[in-house]
């Protein structure tokens, strides 16, 4: 409970954060150079396929340790992922050397801001490939031996001190390169800090170059393997966008459509946390060989993962100009649409994302290889397709189709066959209802928000939260089955007796 709730905590802080940033830098910096920093960032996170799935094994070995006492097992495959990450970020640091000077050609950044853009994609680059894989190795050793909510704490700090920093930047005149200097400086506080953690906590943690094992190095490859498939898909998802629009359309238009995808992606990652506390589940009743428990949590558990993404798109899907004009001013108006349907498309993907889970706790991880790759070409020529006819929407449509067709439509089938469920029973006992009820009230609010005055930021934000709680009385009301009315009930219980406990903590208790 008090990993889940440090969770939870972590993502308010780090949302809030990105929250404040984005207007912060977006009117420090400008359209142009907030651009050019949108399109580096996408760039960049293309590098993250070399990571390898060192965090997932890193994760997986830990935990394996923590169960079994194998200390020295565990240090020689930490030793070794280390090591791995060490030799990916060398390679990725040269190529990050060779192509900030090509960024400035191959995309079109002003001529003005080409020196800054070079300079500032190095510094960028510095953070993502020199030291966000060795820190990640280190950060999922944590999670690993159950030391998440020490994990989450230092995330929270360095998020804080991120913003800060940033501001700080910003208002001293460093502009662009400040904003990537400020960014760099809190990834290397952040990698330290998850060193002394893991040296402090984690019981007789040892790593060195004596301790590396090229055996454990072909174990974990096919891992690896499927785990950069799934990365792939994932980049593919959200960083190739920003560069076709950098490369059909203009650098202004590659800013509006990073307002918009930072936004979708913290809808991805909210959906991504409730499939993400799966995993335990999944991995006990598969080591149980619980076959009939597997396929009714798979069932239950697609339901879930689409009552949470339902009301993320009630939220933000008919509410996204209203949003957007109150949280960056009507130069990002333009975005609305592209907010919208990425918004949609990341809460559609919770359908893959629980696939995935099942398939990779199961040992079926090279299942989800066919369906990743799939959905990334469909992504990138539904994008080009679509650019030159629709402009930004065009981009963002791609995006949803590829998502609808391969994510929702093949996954979901993909899942259910290797599960054991028909097809059709687990559409109507896992996702539909919450996807109708979903679907029935953005489409009602879309009509009626038309008759509604101008709002504010906390204004929309309100009625934002109405049309959630419109949904859920809608659901619960009308569409949930038993177990889940039951459910919301003991977690509203469970609820109540927290706000009561925390009553009882004032000072009128202490005798």
């Amino acid at each position: 409970m008090k990993s889940a709730g440090s969770n939870v905590v972590r993502l308010v802080v780090v949302m809030a954060c990105q929250f404040m940033l984005v207007p912060i830098t977006l009117h420090a910096l400008g359209t142009d150079k907030y651009g050019v920093y949108a399109l580096a960032l996408s760039v960049l996170g293309f590098f993250g396929l070399l990571e390898l799935g060192a965090g997932t094994a890193a994760v997986k070995y830990a935990a394996a340790a923590r169960g079994s006492g194998d200390i020295p097992g565990r240090n020689s495959a930490i030793s070794t992922l280390l090591i791995m990450s060490l030799a990916s970020s060398a390679f990725a640091a040269l190529c990050v050397a060779v192509l900030a000077f090509a960024f400035p050609v191959l995309f079109p950044v002003p001529a003005a801001l080409r020196s800054e853009a070079v300079i500032a994609f190095v510094l960028l680059g510095g953070r993502s490939a020199l030291l966000a894989w060795p820190a990640g190795v280190f950060r999922s050793t944590l999670i690993g031996d159950n030391r998440i909510s020490a994990a989450n704490s230092v995330q929270i700090v360095t998020s804080i001190g991120l913003t800060f920093t940033t501001w700080l930047f910003l208002k001293m005149g460093w502009s662009l390169i400040g904003v990537a200097a400020s960014s760099l400086i809190w990834f290397a506080v952040e990698g330290g800090a998850y060193v002394v953690l893991c040296r402090k906590h984690v019981q007789e943690f040892r790593v060195s170059r004596s301790q590396f094992d090229r055996k454990l190095l072909r174990q974990v490859s096919s891992l690896s393997m499927s785990q950069l498939f799934i990365t792939v898909s994932g980049m593919i998802l959200l960083r190739t966008d920003p560069i076709i629009v950098g490369k059909f359309l203009t650098i202004g238009a590659v800013a509006q459509y990073g307002v918009a995808l930072r936004v979708s992606e913290n809808v991805f990652q909210l959906a991504k946390q409730y499939v993400n506390a799966l995993s335990p589940s999944i991995a006990r009743l598969y080591g149980a060989k619980d076959e009939a428990g597997l396929r009714r949590l798979f069932v239950s558990s697609s339901r879930h993962a689409t009552i949470a993404a339902g009301a993320l798109v009630v939220g933000v899907v008919p509410w996204s100009d209203r949003l957007l004009l109150g949280w960056v001013g009507p130069k990002m108006l333009p975005a609305a649409p592209v907010m919208a349907i990425l918004s949609l498309a990341m809460a559609l993907c919770t359908v893959q994302m629980v696939v995935s889970n099942f398939l990779t706790f199961t040992d079926r991880h090279k299942k989800t290889v066919p369906f990743t790759t799939v959905g990334m070409l469909l992504n990138v020529a539904m994008s080009l397709l679509l650019v030159t006819r629709m402009g930004l929407a065009g981009v963002a449509c791609g995006t949803l189709v590829s998502v609808l067709i391969v994510d929702v439509v093949y996954a979901s089938w993909l899942g259910a066959t290797e599960f054991g469920v028909n097809w059709r029973e687990y559409v109507v006992q896992g996702p539909l209802r919450p996807a109708f009820c979903a679907l029935a009230v953005t489409l009602a609010v879309w009509q009626g928000k038309a008759y509604l005055p101008d709002m504010s930021l906390p204004t929309a934000a309100l009625a934002s939260l109405v049309s959630v709680g419109v949904y859920a009385a809608l659901y619960f009301g009308a569409a949930s089955s038993a177990d889940d009315k039951a459910k919301a009930q003991w977690i509203w219980n469970n609820l109540l007796k927290k706000l009561q406990s925390l009553r009882g903590l004032g000072p009128s208790s202490i005798q």
